[in-house]
């Protein structure tokens, strides 16, 4: 069998993750799906690490969704990816909550394959709830804390959530006023 050729990119590396994230952004399926089969090419090898959010930076909310699952399932992602699957859609302002709701949703699951690795398990609920910023979503997470069982990593991880997600919310009564009328005169 002849030697196959190499696999060569002609994207500098140092700007691969802001290419890979714009192409998905602006992009469509095909695009995606283009981008996840070389996340699944062993040749790809390091490069993964630049694939892996930028998957996460699609505008369309059912991409998004179907990531976190895929996610979960372990089927095409590995397990050493989840968290960053998470993290990376959390990011996007278009999956932001949807991570959140996602993750309560698939709660169950989610314990189940993921609970022994507690500290995985508390990077995702960091991840995902970090930037949350209204009393709407602290209820949200409050309301889920109480429901999760007393000892859990999660329950830890979701108690500090809830700490971070009141400073996020002192922090927009103090100053989001200023940082609109600032964007407003400068814009």
């Amino acid at each position: 069998m002849p030697p196959q050729p190499e696999i060569t990119n002609p994207i500098v590396p140092d700007i691969r993750s802001a290419v890979y994230c714009g192409a998905i952004r602006d992009g469509n399926r095909a695009e995606w799906e283009f981008a996840f089969n070389m996340y699944k090419d062993p040749e790809v090898g390091l490069d993964t690490q630049n694939l892996i959010p930028a998957l996460a930076c699609s505008r369309n909310v059912w991409q998004l969704r179907s990531y976190l699952q895929m996610a979960i399932d372990e089927v095409h992602i590995r397990r050493q990816d989840v968290w960053t699957v998470f993290s990376s859609v959390a990011n996007n302002p278009n999956g932001q909550q949807l991570a959140w709701d996602f993750f309560v949703e698939n709660w169950p699951t989610i314990e189940e394959r993921f609970g022994e690795m507690s500290f995985k398990l508390s990077s995702i609920i960091h991840s995902i709830t970090h930037s949350l910023s209204t009393e709407k979503q602290l209820k949200e997470l409050e309301t889920f804390a109480e429901n999760t069982k007393d000892g859990s990593i999660a329950r830890n991880a979701l108690t500090r959530a809830a700490g971070a997600i009141r400073t996020n919310i002192a922090w927009r009564h103090k100053n989001e006023a200023n940082v609109i009328e600032w964007l407003q005169q400068h814009a």
